[in-house]
């Protein structure tokens, strides 16, 4: 096995599943309309959070690639410090997609008002969303290993 692969089966930006947000936001919304318990209200607070994350990590990821487009690079470790933001951003997002679930799930046994069924559904919704985020995360990780390793070569070959 090589110890660095071919890189043509590594996801690029165009496999990452980004998403616009606004649609998922107005539905996360009305749900704050009707959280008037705590659990409802933990839930749709960390919905927001993870939103806002996935945002943060998006406007990072833009920045990463445009201000250090492949192929250039003015040190080969560049790409490492490039894409952390997103990458801890897209963690974070991670993370209160977890935190929306199980606040819901604490919700379902009260059942806070809302019907039960729809509590799972939107623990569904949610860690559906984690998954979404994950994947995306995944293909900016294999991104930076490959622009890491491109960068890491141009730099050897640019030595004396």
């Amino acid at each position: 096995m090589p110890m660095h692969p071919d890189h043509s089966d590594i996801p690029t930006a165009d496999d990452a599943p980004w998403m616009p947000l606004e649609g998922l936001i107005e539905q996360w919304a009305e749900l704050a309309q009707e959280a008037t318990t705590p659990f409802l209200s933990k839930a749709v607070s960390a919905a927001f959070a993870a939103f806002s994350y996935e945002q943060e990590a998006l406007a990072s990821y833009q920045l990463a690639r445009t201000e250090h487009p492949l192929g250039t690079t003015a040190y080969w470790p560049s790409a490492l410090e490039t894409y952390e933001p997103t990458l801890d951003d897209l963690d974070r997002a991670s993370k209160e997609w977890t935190a929306t679930a199980y606040a819901l799930r604490s919700a379902a046994f009260g059942r806070d008002g809302v019907c039960l069924h729809r509590l799972r559904g939107l623990v569904t919704d949610a860690l559906t969303e984690r998954q979404r985020v994950c994947r995306i995360a995944h293909v900016v990780r294999a991104e930076q290993q490959a622009r890491y390793h491109q960068q890491k070569q141009q730099y050897q070959e640019a030595r004396p």
